[in-house]
């Protein structure tokens, strides 16, 4: 659904559909500013001034499962990728959707696109909630060649200036710098306790926040803030 930002009242709402753990997020595509959406059954673009559709696609046809249904996507131009999954949007259609971009999806980690190359979890064997079963790879975005990958490392993340910086769904707090020459970690910290393999209630999904100099973190309903100022 689509809020007023000052009064909260609802603009316009979808008719009812699968969730999935994709946000919304916003293109521009031949012109128009829409709103791109990834449902349990669908990949849809909508106006976002009254939520009417100009482009959508049924998941199963460009062979999505539901296990690709987590992180958001990422869009340059007209091309767009979510999980692993290439499309390309034109005249209101999808012209193509295909899995070439050497990644196996089922992670929520949120992809991130810096100079051409995309940084982020992969996961080789399914979203199993194991963090040997995860990689994080830097990805050129052009030809999808794996520019490093590191075993064991797999979270939420966010970019500070030219730095990634992630809280692992094991409780540690990585400091990455953001480079494609080579996997460079500049700080580790056990930040939350208490992982355990495949229990979802003892994982870290949530992404962290960076506002003037503090890193506020979180772990189910414990919360830390960090001042990172100095």
């Amino acid at each position: 659904m689509a809020l007023d930002k000052t009064t909260g009242k609802v603009v316009w709402k979808s008719d009812p559909d699968v969730s999935a753990y994709v946000s919304p997020v916003a293109i521009d595509v031949d012109g128009q500013h829409l709103i791109l959406m990834v449902t349990g059954t669908n990949i849809v673009a909508v106006k976002p001034a009254d939520g009417s559709t100009v482009f959508s696609a049924a998941r199963k046809s460009i062979k999505a499962t539901e296990h690709e249904l987590f992180a958001d996507p990422i869009v340059v131009g007209n091309d767009i990728e979510f999980s692993g999954i290439w499309m390309t949007l034109k005249d209101g259609n999808v012209v193509h959707g295909n899995k070439t971009r050497n990644y196996t999806p089922g992670t929520a980690c949120q992809p991130i696109l810096l100079d051409g190359c995309i940084y982020g979890p992969n996961a080789y064997n399914g979203p199993t909630g194991k963090v040997s079963d995860y990689g994080y790879r830097c990805r050129d975005w052009a030809s999808g060649e794996i520019k490093w990958e590191q075993k064991g490392i797999v979270g939420q993340q966010i970019l500070v200036d030219d730095k990634l910086v992630m809280l692992s769904i094991d409780g540690k707090l990585i400091v990455l710098k953001a480079s494609s020459d080579k996997y460079e970690e500049l700080a580790r910290a056990q930040i939350f306790s208490g992982y355990k393999e495949g229990v979802k209630d003892t994982h870290c999904l949530t992404a962290p926040t960076f506002v003037d100099g503090k890193l506020y973190l979180r772990k189910g309903d414990s919360a830390m803030c960090l001042d990172l100022r100095e």
